[in-house]
């Protein structure tokens, strides 16, 4: 086994063959060369560093930190969900009135025709499953509105 086979094969290999223990040809390489050996000694002790970081307990400090930001966010939601409930009725009011006042109003123009949802004959217009449609004329007897809502 060549460096560049044995280093490729460092990460995937047992703890025990990267220590040097077993008869493979991966342990009897790391046993000859240096080099490759000095590899195995660094993957061993981020291994050790990454376990016993692993196995810390978490200070209290932190967790307590976790907490309290955890809370903070909560009320930063909760007061944002106030505000919309405050505010999307009254939107919701205005926004009705003048769907109201528009559909009331009467054309200004004399010549403005309104527009009516009519059926004209010959014409039959199925809407998708859970949706609407509206067929509507215009002035123009050659031109037909169908609207899927």
């Amino acid at each position: 086994m060549d460096c560049r086979a044995v280093r490729d094969a460092l990460l995937e290999a047992d703890l025990a063959e990267l220590r040097g223990a077993g008869d493979s040809t991966l342990s009897r390489h790391l046993a000859a060369c240096s080099a490759c050996r000095a590899a195995a000694a660094r993957i061993l002790e981020d291994q050790a560093a990454l376990l016993a970081a692993l196995q810390a307990p978490a200070p209290r400090r932190e967790i307590a930190w976790a907490i309290g930001a955890a809370r903070a966010e909560a009320g930063r939601r909760s007061a944002r969900r106030r505000a919309w409930q405050r505010w999307v009725p009254l939107a919701a009011a205005a926004g009705l009135g003048a769907i109201i006042w528009i559909a009331r109003r009467e054309p200004q123009h004399p010549s403005a025709a309104r527009v009516e949802p009519i059926s004209p004959p010959g014409l039959m217009v199925e809407a998708p499953a859970g949706r609407n449609v509206a067929v509507l004329e215009t002035g123009n007897p050659d031109i037909v509105v169908i609207w899927f809502f």
